[in-house]
C-alpha cells in the first residue's frame, strides 16, 4: 500500500509545473532581453531536476553526477552566449 506522502518524482513534477507558470509570469512582466536569458536558465535548471529526479541521475556514480551537471551548465551556457551573439 502506498503512503499518503508525495514521493520524489510527484515533488519534482509539482516543482516543474511551479518553475513552468513561474516563468511564464515573469516573461509577461519582465523586459524582453530579461526575460529570455531567465527562461534560458530556468530552462536548464528544469533540466537538471528532470535527470536528477526522473532519469536517477542521482543514484550513478559521482563521475557521471559532476558530467551530467557539467553538461547541464555547459548547455545552459552555450545557448546563452548564443543568444547573446545573435544581438
Amino acid at each position: 500500500m502506498k503512503s499518503a506522502l508525495l514521493h520524489n518524482e510527484d515533488l519534482v513534477w509539482v516543482a516543474l509545473i511551479a518553475v513552468t507558470i513561474t516563468s511564464w509570469f515573469l516573461f509577461e512582466k519582465m523586459e524582453a532581453v530579461a526575460a529570455v536569458y531567465t527562461i534560458i536558465l530556468i530552462s536548464g535548471l528544469k533540466v537538471g531536476a528532470i535527470g536528477v529526479g526522473y532519469m536517477e541521475a542521482n543514484r550513478a556514480n559521482r563521475l557521471f553526477r559532476y558530467f551530467f551537471s557539467a553538461w547541464c551548465v555547459g548547455v545552459t551556457v552555450v545557448i546563452a552566449l548564443f543568444r547573446l551573439l545573435q544581438h
